[in-house]
């Protein structure tokens, strides 16, 4: 399994702490998740897995409604588009990997494709979607 490290870079800032320490946190869990299945010990990935998978669907809930509430207190215009990615993650694409990881038997191949889903999108989400809240950049 290739699975390229997620570092934090200063280009991720938006300039907000509340998001950006909540951002560089869930950059340190997917690097030490990353870490251990690397490791490559079935076990041990199956453990790491489900409580990774646990750990995101509660961090999502806690982090998406400190930003959401940014997001109002500023009257952020494009709110309801966010949230509704927000609310995306949270209730189909989160559930749908954790469904995967099961019925493969947390194999490589689900395992990978985790990583590479929650890698992809906290990078893709925070480059544009969270930029667009302090007008670093426009949301898609």
């Amino acid at each position: 399994m290739f699975v390229k490290p997620l570092e934090w870079s200063d280009d991720y800032n938006t300039g907000v702490p509340i998001v950006d320490n909540a951002h560089k946190g869930l950059f340190q869990v997917v690097r030490r998740i990353t870490s251990i299945l690397l490791e490559n010990d079935p076990v041990k990935n199956r453990f790491v897995c489900e409580e990774a998978v646990k750990y995101l669907l509660d961090y999502a809930v806690r982090h998406f409604r400190e930003e959401e509430n940014f997001m109002l207190e500023i009257g952020y215009k494009g709110y309801p588009m966010h949230k509704h990615l927000h609310d995306n993650l949270r209730e189909v694409t989160l559930p749908a990997l954790q469904k995967d990881l099961v019925e493969n038997d947390y194999n490589i191949d689900s395992v990978g494709r985790l990583i590479s889903i929650i890698a992809g999108w906290l990078t893709g989400h925070i480059m544009i979607e969270d930029m667009a809240i302090t007008g670093k950049c426009q949301s898609k």
